[in-house]
């Protein structure tokens, strides 16, 4: 169904706005109604709805931009391993196979590719200027911090980011992982919470 949807949202024919717009509408009620069991299928969601907005296809921005921005809204808003951050127009997708995928929507394309975590991604948030990101993954235990801004290392290691810093985190929050979430309290620390309480508070490496 998903890949079906994405053929139809690229279509480049003339007169197929409204079809465009269908399938990523499509997209977005399964979302609604499936939620937490659809995970695994995030990354093809987020490539589905964010092609429409490639600036170097303006055929496929026709009549789509504001029905993409809109899907990627609400699968924000229902998954804590997702996060947009709109300083720098960049969108943290965490998989199930515990990478954290970074997106320009300024290009529609996939800016870093964060490899560390062994299991699943279960939250993840960046800080608010967009420059650093915390992932946590309950199956391996582990809060990660990422340095996320354009300068630095990035400009040497191409599409691969670099972990900065492996925190170990002792409770089990394994049961009802879509409970979890990460919040920035300051420019310098996040909390973890778990159905809304608040496991522990970390601090970001210097």
């Amino acid at each position: 169904f998903c890949s079906a949807m994405g053929e139809q949202a690229v279509l480049l024919e003339p007169g197929m706005e409204r079809t465009r717009r269908a399938a990523i509408s499509a997209i977005v009620s399964l979302v609604r109604m499936r939620g937490a069991s659809l995970e695994a299928e995030l990354p093809l969601f987020v490539d589905t709805v964010m092609t429409p907005l490639d600036p170097s296809v303006p055929q496929l921005r026709v009549g789509s931009l504001s029905v993409s921005t809109a899907a990627l809204r609400e699968l924000v808003r229902r998954y804590p391993m997702m996060h947009f951050n709109h300083p720098t127009q960049r969108l943290a997708v965490g998989t199930v196979d515990g990478v954290v995928l970074l997106y320009d929507l300024r290009t529609a394309t996939k800016w870093r590719i964060l490899q560390g975590h062994q299991r699943a991604i279960s939250a993840l948030s960046f800080s608010a200027a967009g420059d650093w990101v915390a992932s946590y993954s309950a199956g391996d235990r582990t809060l990660r911090w990422w340095l996320a801004g354009s300068n630095g290392l990035f400009g040497f290691i191409g599409l691969q980011g670099s972990c900065q810093e492996v925190v170990q985190v002792a409770t089990d929050l394994t049961s009802d992982e879509s409970a979890t979430t990460l919040e920035w309290t300051s420019p310098t620390c996040v909390a973890l919470s778990h159905r809304k309480e608040i496991v522990g508070f970390f601090a970001k490496p210097v």
